[in-house]
């Protein structure tokens, strides 16, 4: 006699707005939180709704946040962060902000 067939568990869902990219987790956490919340730097939650704040603009700020005139720049912009990275993570922010 075979065995009952089983059927595997649920996988435990996710949040919506899913991990955040390795990058984000490697180079901004320390300062913006695991989940964007804010730490020592500010909330990413509801970044990509604010004015001026296109993909474009989180992709300027990314590469050199004093050019773009942050009043509280963040202290060094992350060149070893390849444009790839960087997409994912403004794509990570839209999905966190519940924009995309």
């Amino acid at each position: 006699m075979n065995a009952p067939i089983q059927t595997p568990s649920p996988t435990p869902s996710v949040s919506s707005d899913g991990p955040a990219p390795q990058a984000f987790t490697d180079n901004c956490s320390i300062c913006h939180g695991d989940h964007g919340e804010g730490a020592v730097g500010p909330s990413l939650i509801g970044v990509t709704a604010r004015p001026r704040r296109s993909d474009a603009d989180l992709m300027s700020i990314m590469n050199n946040s004093r050019a773009y005139g942050l009043k509280d720049p963040m202290p060094a912009s992350f060149p070893a962060i390849s444009d790839a990275e960087k997409q994912a993570i403004v794509e990570w922010l839209h999905k966190l902000n519940g924009s995309q």
